[in-house]
Order: C-alpha cells, then structure tokens, then sequence
C-alpha cells in the first residue's frame, strides 16, 4: 500500500509501518528502520540502503520482526542489475541466518529469498559473487532443515504422548 495511487493511503501506510516497526527488538537493525522503510517506499534506495546494511556486524538473535523490515529490501536488492548488490544481499542473509535460533522465524521469508539465492549461485557470473551466494544458500538450507527436524522430533513426542496415554487409560 505504500505505493498506492492515493496520497492518504501511501501516507497512512507508511505510518502504519513505522508504528509497526516498534516491535522489533533486535538492536542491530534499530537503527536502520528509517533507512529500511524509506527503501520499500522509494526503490532508487535500494542499493543505498543495502550498501550501508552489508557494513553492519548483525550480533544480536535474528527474529522474525528484523527479517519482515529486511526481507522486501533484499528482495529487491536481489533483483537489481548490479552483481556487486546481489553479493550484498546475499551476506546480509548468510550474517543474520547464522543468528537465527528459532528456525520458524525464517519460514514465511524463505519462498522469498531461496529462489533468488538458487538462482543467483548457479546463473551470477562472477565466481566470488556465487561463492557468497551458496553460502548464503546453504545457511538458509540449514535452517529449513532444523524446522523439518524439530517437526519430526514434535511429532514423535507426540505420538509416545498418546501411546502412554492409551497404555495408561
């Protein structure tokens, strides 16, 4: 909606947005929210804003809030011409990956970010560009493969769960 045709739309979601903004807690991307939310809204700041996200060390837990204000500039970042943002988005995404420990955080965002990441470390040119491309590839790999493991480990306690039950009952 921040690119709705009407000015009150455009404007009453963008301050939808930054009060929505508030609730994310990691003090890494605090301060880039501004930046972040000015990007969504204007394109031509896409590879500004991911410029200046690629120089922060991210130390703090990746959460779902700090991937929801992310995930749209780096999809977009990944979808511009230039390979050396490609690269950037791309160790944006392997940097706050290895920080996610909630592996249900990354689930809404990896239809997003897994095509470009696929697509970019086979197709992408320059190798060193495919290099952090994988890596960041195989980290979001990593994640989706914890979620499957920790479902399959719930889903067995469940099933002992009711085994005892019915031995009990």
């Amino acid at each position: 909606l921040m690119w709705d045709s009407k000015k009150q739309v455009k404007k009453q979601a963008t301050k939808s947005l930054k009060k929505l903004c508030s609730a994310i807690d990691n003090k890494d991307v605090e301060p880039f929210v501004p930046k972040l939310i000015s990007a969504i809204a204007n394109p031509e700041e896409v590879e500004e804003c991911v410029h200046e996200l690629a120089a922060t060390t991210f130390v703090q837990t990746v959460t779902a809030s700090a991937l929801s204000i992310t995930v749209p500039v780096l999809d977009r970042g990944f979808r511009e011409r230039k390979v050396a943002t490609k690269r950037k988005c791309a160790v944006i995404t392997e940097n706050m990956s290895k920080l996610v420990e909630n592996p249900a955080d990354v689930a809404p965002f990896m239809p997003v970010l897994e095509p470009h990441l696929a697509r970019a470390k086979e197709e992408i040119a320059d190798p060193e560009c495919r290099t952090r491309c994988a890596a960041a590839h195989k980290e979001l790999c990593n994640i989706s493969n914890r979620a499957e493991k920790a479902t399959l480990e719930s889903a067995g306690l469940d099933a002992i769960k009711a085994d005892v039950k019915a031995i009990v009952a």
